[in-house]
């Protein structure tokens, strides 16, 4: 499984529609990237909440189909693998997977590493 990748752009400068500062109201980064810091450390739990956190942020400020929102919600999917809760993590790379489908398209490399991450899930044993 992949380590927690970016499917979008970096929040930091994104216009939201009304032209505030995405990264104002996201907090930049640094939720994402101390998440990931978790994550990479072991600290599985710490990485499962971060990336929860950042998931509802995105959803909340940029919209549950803008790329970041996808990424993080892909993230949050990885951690929950990490943490061992398979079963919801294959359902959240299956809504993710739709997701994908339809904002950027079947071929689209964002919807295939979604698609592998998806596989390896399932490849793990129970």
């Amino acid at each position: 499984m992949s380590p927690a990748i970016e499917l979008g752009h970096p929040v930091r400068g994104n216009q939201l529609p009304d032209g505030r500062r995405a990264d104002r109201f996201l907090g930049g980064e640094a939720p994402v990237a101390l998440a990931t810091a978790h994550q990479a450390a072991g600290n599985r739990r710490e990485a499962l909440e971060g990336h929860r956190r950042a998931a509802a942020a995105c959803r909340r400020v940029l919209g549950p189909d803008h790329p970041d929102t996808l990424g993080a919600l892909n993230n949050l999917a990885d951690a929950h693998a990490e943490t061992g809760d398979r079963g919801t993590a294959v359902e959240m790379y299956e809504r993710l997977l739709a997701d994908c489908r339809r904002v950027f398209g079947a071929g689209d490399q964002r919807t295939r590493w979604v698609a592998t991450n998806l596989a390896a899930v399932r490849r793990r044993p129970s």
